[in-house]
């Protein structure tokens, strides 16, 4: 009986500890950001915001499995994330996240490219509000990576024709550019 009740014991330990919801993880390394953890949420309020900010991670375990997905694209170039693929239905009401950690070898500014399309998003890292953008984007932004981990959250609500999907790269002091001016004989 001792040695039932202490498997049982053991195998629930094991199921909650390989449960908890851990971000995925991108380096700076990679010019793509393609492993997201990404959720919808419906008629959420800004205190859930705050909440999502705070400890994302225990925050997303609340959420119903089927409103929560961890896409691991690293294998591919130019991901963009549809939301309206991705979950069965969107609409007004939803607010849909992404959240992911990049990992720095180094303090460090970068480049990030956000695009967006049929989305209105707050793009926060380690929990401070960057940018906000319109429902369609285009955006390059600065930004300072510490060394090690860093939380990058994206919060947005679908509008239009709520086809949302999102894509955003990051270029790090390793990706640099080259300006020549080419002379003839003449110095022309």
């Amino acid at each position: 009986m001792k040695k039932i009740l202490f498997l049982s014991c053991l195998a629930f330990s094991n199921i909650i500890i390989h449960s908890q919801i851990k971000l995925p993880i991108n380096s700076d390394n990679k010019t793509q950001l393609s492993n997201w953890l990404v959720a919808k949420l419906t008629d959420t309020d800004y205190t859930q915001i705050s909440e999502v900010l705070e400890n994302t991670e225990e925050f997303l375990e609340t959420i119903p499995s089927n409103s929560i997905k961890e896409l691991n694209l690293s294998k591919f170039n130019d991901i963009a994330i549809p939301f309206y693929q991705i979950f069965d239905s969107i609409n007004f009401k939803n607010t849909l996240i992404a959240s992911s950690i990049i990992e720095s070898d180094k303090n460090q500014t970068c480049n990030f490219q956000y695009s967006g399309n049929d989305i209105e998003s707050r793009i926060y890292l380690n929990d401070s509000l960057v940018i906000t953008t319109s429902w369609v984007a285009n955006k390059v932004f600065e930004i300072k990576l510490k060394k090690g981990r860093n939380k990058l959250v994206i919060i947005g609500e679908p509008n239009g024709e709520y086809n949302a999907i999102f894509s955003m790269k990051i270029f790090n002091e390793k990706r640099g550019q080259i300006i020549l001016n080419i002379k003839d004989k003449n110095g022309q």
